[in-house]
């Protein structure tokens, strides 16, 4: 309840936001996706110790909807996620920017996360994918980007996390430099390092870097990725090596053709502490207007929950405006 009064608070400050300055511009977005899976395999249960059938079929419909305009000197930005089996509302992304001066200024609610390839980054210091009410400031001058971000907690009660990123742009590469701070279960700071190089032959090598200290227990954790990819005539493929808590390997090759009417992309995942798999492929058809019908078929061996499955799930995305 407490989180649904804070979404439908930002939503009405929002509103009133945009009725308080001149309109120059807005552009509204919704579509409508219905989606039908089908989970099929077999699980440790975790309090019994005991092997479990797994054979589920669910449905879930959702509304998304997104309004994006200029009121003055202002951007503004609300995207609304509606979902339609359990009730419910969720703000994906609800922000107000500007400039002042040289400086790009954001503030509001949305996941303010940065990533390379398809792996979430190691110096960023919350959760992945999820959204947080924030601000961010960026400044851009000769080659370098500075940045400076705050989020509070998913509970909106006090202020979380802080992050200062210093990145220098080049003509074949960039690096950067993080440090951030987290105050979650332990109280955090983080040192960071990013690194990419464009060898201008489609070909691109991109790595991260974090080194983790906790305050109270004195320890320190460190997480990486190392990443390239490398684009064909109409084809990209992807690798990733990733450490966290464990080591996993990403490969993904996809279709790179935007004149094609279908887009798929193969993808592979592996842990190399424990050997559990990931299989997936992803399929959509591009050919209809304002219709995208998408096929997503997983194979599970001991990844995730110890499962070990099949999950195949059919969406049909309709653009209603």
């Amino acid at each position: 309840m407490k989180r649904f009064k804070m979404n439908f608070s930002l939503v009405i400050l929002l509103m009133l936001f945009c009725l308080s300055v001149e309109v120059r511009a807005v552009e509204i977005s919704g579509e409508l996706a219905n989606e039908f899976s089908y989970i099929r395999g077999e699980r440790i249960n975790q309090s019994t110790g005991q092997l479990e059938d797994i054979d589920m079929i669910a449905n879930t419909s959702k509304l998304n909807l997104g309004v994006w305009g200029l009121l003055g000197d202002y951007q503004y930005r609300l995207d609304l996620n509606l979902d339609g089996s359990e009730f419910s509302t969720q703000i994906e992304q609800a922000t107000v920017s500007t400039f002042l001066g040289p400086t790009f200024l954001e503030v509001g609610k949305k996941d303010w996360g940065w990533s390379e390839g398809f792996s979430s980054s190691p110096t960023y210091p919350l959760e992945d994918d999820e959204i947080y009410l924030g601000t961010e400031a960026n400044f851009f001058y000769r080659g370098y980007d500075l940045d400076f971000g705050l989020a509070m907690d998913q509970d909106n009660e006090s202020l979380s996390s802080g992050w200062f990123k210093l990145e220098r742009l080049l003509y074949t590469s960039d690096y950067g430099l993080v440090l951030s701070y987290l105050e979650d279960d332990l109280e955090e700071l983080n040192l960071g390092v990013d690194y990419s190089k464009d060898f201008l032959n489609d070909l691109l090598f991109y790595s991260s870097f974090n080194l983790n200290y906790h305050l109270e227990e004195d320890d320190f954790k460190e997480k990486f990725l190392l990443g390239a990819s490398y684009y064909t005539e109409n084809k990209l493929i992807i690798g990733e090596y990733y450490r966290e808590d464990d080591d996993f390997l990403f490969l993904s090759l996809r279709n790179n053709n935007t004149s094609n009417d279908w887009s798929w992309n193969l993808a592979y995942t592996v842990s190399l502490d424990d050997s559990g798999q990931q299989r997936s492929l992803n399929l959509s058809y591009l050919g209809l207007d304002d219709f995208t019908p998408n096929l997503e078929v997983v194979n599970l061996n001991d990844f995730i929950d110890s499962f070990d499955g099949w999950e195949v799930k059919f969406k049909m995305i309709v653009d209603l405006f």
